[in-house]
C-alpha cells in the first residue's frame, strides 16, 4: 500500500514537472534551440524614422508545441533576422502567449505604446520598460 501511494506520487510529481517545463519553455526564447516557425505580424517605424517595431509570432516544438507573440525594437538601419533566437532575445521588450490579442503604435519618436488582452495561456508575460539602451521608452495597457 505504501510502495502504491510513493509512486502515485511519484507519477504525479513528474507529471507537474513536465508540464511546468513545457510552459517555461514557451514563455523563455520559444523552446530554447529548437526549430520553429516565425512570421512578422506587423512592423512599423517610429516617427522619426531611427527605430521600428516588429511585432511577430513563433511557433513550434512539435507534440508539447510552443507558441508565443513577441515585439522588438532596433535601429532602422537593422535588420531583424526572426531565425537568429539569442540576437531576437536581446532586443525582444514584450513576449506573451498566442491566445492574447495585441496591438502597437508610437506616441511619438521614442515611445511605443502596446496594448495587450490576457488569452487564456498567459501564465506569465515580458514587459520591459524600455529598450536595451535606454532610448525608447515601452507604455502598456491591458484591455
Amino acid at each position: 500500500m505504501d510502495r502504491q501511494i510513493l509512486l502515485n506520487v511519484s507519477f504525479i510529481f513528474i507529471m507537474i514537472s513536465a508540464a511546468l517545463f513545457a510552459t517555461c519553455n514557451s514563455f523563455t526564447g520559444f523552446g530554447g534551440d529548437s526549430p520553429g516557425s516565425f512570421k512578422i505580424i506587423k512592423a512599423i517605424d517610429s516617427p522619426d524614422g531611427k527605430y521600428s517595431a516588429t511585432f511577430w509570432l513563433g511557433m513550434g516544438g512539435g507534440a508539447a508545441g510552443w507558441c508565443g507573440k513577441s515585439i522588438n525594437i532596433h535601429k532602422k538601419e537593422e535588420t531583424l533576422d526572426l531565425s537568429k533566437i539569442e540576437e531576437n532575445r536581446r532586443n525582444r521588450i514584450f513576449d506573451v502567449g498566442c491566445s492574447s490579442d495585441v496591438e502597437i503604435n508610437w506616441e511619438d519618436a521614442n515611445l511605443l505604446r502596446v496594448v495587450f488582452s490576457i488569452g487564456k495561456d498567459a501564465t506569465s508575460a515580458t514587459m520591459n520598460s524600455q529598450t536595451e539602451d535606454g532610448k525608447v521608452k515601452i507604455s502598456y495597457e491591458i484591455k
